[in-house]
């Protein structure tokens, strides 16, 4: 038993030693390979577990839980290491796709856009002109109201002055009096 516990430690060192060889790894290639070892050495390190779970109920009781102990010990190294190298592909994953992306930027050639188009939306641009159109109407309403009053002051002087007759008073009181153009377009935007 204690000739392979040896063995399995010394190849748990060497996976250490191998995860940090793999931590400093630039190139793809290399880093497969120290994988595939590394997980080869990882599968080595579980069997041999199992084979010393199995001398731990062969040994004297004095002794069987220390053993158990320093299984268990190898079993957490193990676990610890595989978790560990997940971690690390994944950043050399990460690393490798920014670099493959800041290369691939970089090689790009930039053009101008030549076909931009701003498609809006039918709905919008229907209701953007509606809006325009009924503000040209109601100006228009608003002038062609104003050059009625300003032409009917001019043909028929005093319509509009207070107190010249009882119905153009009750007509005009709630605009206000008119007594020149500019108060007729002023009352015309109440």
């Amino acid at each position: 038993m204690d000739a392979l516990y040896l063995e399995t430690n010394s190849v748990i060192q060497q996976v250490h030693q191998r995860v940090a060889q793999l931590e400093n790894v630039n190139d793809q290639a290399a880093a497969a390979t120290l994988e595939s070892a590394i997980v080869q050495q990882l599968e080595t390190v579980a069997s041999n577990c199992d084979k010393l779970d199995l001398m731990c109920e062969n040994q004297p009781v004095n002794r069987k839980k220390y053993a158990k102990q320093l299984v268990e010990q190898l079993r957490y190294d193990c676990d610890h290491v595989k978790v560990a190298l997940s971690v690390i592909q994944n950043r050399l994953l990460m690393d490798w796709k920014k670099k493959n992306e800041r290369e691939e930027l970089l090689s790009r050639r930039f053009t101008p856009n030549e076909a931009t188009c701003i498609y809006l939306d039918d709905a919008a641009a229907v209701h953007n002109s509606k809006l325009r159109s009924v503000h040209k109407n109601v100006d228009s309403m608003i002038d062609t109201g104003r050059s009625v009053l300003v032409f009917r002051e001019s043909t028929q002087p005093g319509v509009f002055t207070e107190g010249n007759s009882d119905q153009s008073v009750r007509y005009w009181e709630p605009l206000g009096t008119f007594r020149n153009s500019n108060a007729i377009h002023r009352a015309s935007f109440r």
